[in-house]
């Protein structure tokens, strides 16, 4: 294809799931722009493609109207042979998505002036009455000089309901989406809000805030789970920016900050409130450094010859070759005991891995790690006197024997103390739970007493129809006591739509609190969902797993 509509194709800038990114020449005015291609030829219904056309146009244009500095600006939008495409500025740069995956990831500086441009251009396009819907980081570009470009406003609108449902699944992956849009609700800014707190929870940890191999089970946690601490993945973050985060991922829109400046605003000041704080690329968690790079070994304390090498501290330090054997009795200087110490033991950790000169390597450590004995040295051998000749019979002397130097049997240890037993009563809410003590299966079903040892355990609590629940708890001899355990049922969720929307629901024949679109919470099984409006109706069974997400879709005709 070397021409569309009026515009010269001159290259590919991208793909992705909408379809083709075209750098093309606009031959009127001499322009350089880009050309987001959609194919709405593949739809085979008439009236689905004639709408899905209207609804693509009538929301590019709209966003047309948008006239800022941070969002690219769209110049026009026209059809040919199937095709939809929409012309709009040529941004040189990389998109945010591309700059996450760099090994250094993004400074603490760029983070921020990233944030505040694009919570700018979001609260700008509110203001109008645009909601983005698809705020990710593929959509954010980032020029040389850093000035951020948000792409695709209008477009995720036009394509949102064949995207999100069709025949009862989503297309697309929901990694940045709000919980009232994957749920096929109404969305505000509040949604673009959200999904700017996961591009910054990502910013600041180099994780999402929800992963899942299944699409199902993300779509659950956005909607039934919280988030894990950011200070978990990251430890120099702290509780302010944590609480910031969390308001901006609430899971009810009003329950999140006014605008999406009001959110970085708020992100930027907890910050401040947190000394030593830095980002972390995606995957960075997996790295963290325990101790700082280029830092001098501690101090050994007199004892820690005898200590083990999980015990011995681990910093960067460049190691020293093995000194020859016949010097491995020489004592290094105290200054520099520790260092030869450590360095030791990591050249023995070595030599077991490769393989060689382990005797002479164990017995150059040992020098260093074993306690040292004092012995008194052997007497300098006598030098042999020739004898002299013989006048009378003389006495063969006895052959001197070297003394023997006999080590200190080390005394024996003393006998652990006998483990203290105790009995513990359990109870769970709702009862009949079976017990599962430290990953050992137990005959205890709630509630009972059970006998074990003082101290730390795990407890399972498993019961038909409700989800397992665990607790670590430390057991007192004194008071061995475990508070009531309550359980959670087991559930899954059920999203509604009809076709017209605001049908009354009925599952199992008893009615729903909330009219189409909704979110049910149903037990594991097989229910039938119903929904009726006008004295028309229409029904359809479907299987609800547990912590999965299921749709119905329902037509009424």
């Amino acid at each position: 294809m070397q021409r569309l509509g009026r515009y010269h194709i001159t290259g590919e800038l991208g793909r992705g799931a909408m379809g083709v990114v075209l750098r093309a020449q606009d031959p009127t005015i001499g322009r350089e722009v880009a050309l987001k291609t959609l194919r709405i030829g593949d739809v085979t219904d008439p009236g689905q493609h004639a709408r899905q056309r209207d609804r693509l146009f009538r929301e590019a244009r709209s966003a047309g109207a948008l006239s800022h500095a941070n969002i690219v600006t769209i110049y026009d939008i026209a059809e040919e042979r199937g095709i939809a495409y929409i012309a709009m500025e040529c941004v040189s740069g990389r998109t945010l998505d591309r700059i996450l995956e760099a090994p250094d990831g993004v400074s603490s500086e760029a983070l921020f002036s990233i944030l505040r441009q694009t919570a700018r251009a979001l609260d700008y396009a509110h203001s109008k009455g645009i909601v983005h819907r698809d705020v990710k980081p593929a959509n954010i570009m980032v020029t040389e000089s850093g000035m951020v470009k948000i792409t695709d406003f209008g477009i995720a609108k036009a394509a949102a309901i064949d995207q999100l449902t069709q025949s009862g699944v989503i297309i697309g992956t929901p990694n940045y989406m709000s919980p009232e849009q994957v749920q096929g609700k109404r969305v505000a800014g509040a949604a673009d809000q959200y999904s700017l707190a996961v591009i910054a929870y990502e910013m600041l940890t180099g994780e999402r805030p929800f992963v899942a191999d299944q699409l199902p089970t993300m779509v659950y946690k956005i909607v039934c789970e919280e988030p894990p601490a950011p200070q978990q993945i990251n430890p120099t973050l702290g509780p302010a920016i944590d609480a910031a985060l969390r308001r901006g991922l609430a899971k009810q829109a009003t329950d999140r900050f006014g605008t999406c400046s009001e959110f970085v605003d708020a992100l930027e000041a907890a910050c401040q409130k947190t000394p030593g704080w830095k980002t972390l690329p995606r995957g960075g968690s997996l790295g963290m450094a325990t101790v700082a790079e280029g830092a001098e070994a501690p101090p050994v304390p007199p004892n820690a010859a005898t200590a083990s090498i999980a015990d011995v501290p681990r910093p960067r330090i460049e190691l020293p070759p093995p000194p020859r054997l016949a010097a491995r009795h020489q004592e290094p200087p105290p200054s520099r005991w520790g260092r030869r110490l450590f360095a030791s033991l990591v050249l023995l950790g070595g030599a077991l891995a490769a393989g060689h000169y382990f005797e002479d390597i164990e017995r150059w450590v040992w020098d260093f790690a074993a306690p040292v004995v004092e012995t008194e040295p052997a007497p300098a051998p006598v030098p042999e006197v020739p004898p002299a000749k013989p006048v009378a019979e003389t006495a063969t002397p006895e052959p001197v024997a070297a003394p023997v130097v006999v080590r200190p049997d080390p005394a024996p240890p003393e006998p652990a103390p006998e483990p203290l037993v105790v009995e513990v009563p359990l109870r769970t809410e709702p009862p009949g739970a079976k017990l599962t003590l430290d990953g050992a299966p137990t005959s205890c079903v709630t509630p009972c007493v059970i006998e074990t040892t003082a101290g730390e355990h795990l407890f399972a609590f498993a019961l038909d129809g409700y989800k397992q629940t665990t607790r670590v708890v430390h057991i007192d001899a004194d008071a061995p006591t475990v508070p009531v355990v309550p359980l959670q049922q087991a559930s899954g969720l059920v999203m509604v739509q009809s076709t017209p929307a605001g049908a009354k629901i009925l599952v199992d024949g008893r009615p729903a609190s909330t009219p189409t679109p909704a979110r049910l919470t149903l037990t594991p099984g097989r229910h039938t969902i119903r929904v009726e409006i006008g004295g028309r109706g229409a029904s359809r069974e479907v299987e609800v797993r547990e912590g999965g997400v299921a749709y119905v879709t329902l037509a009424v005709q």
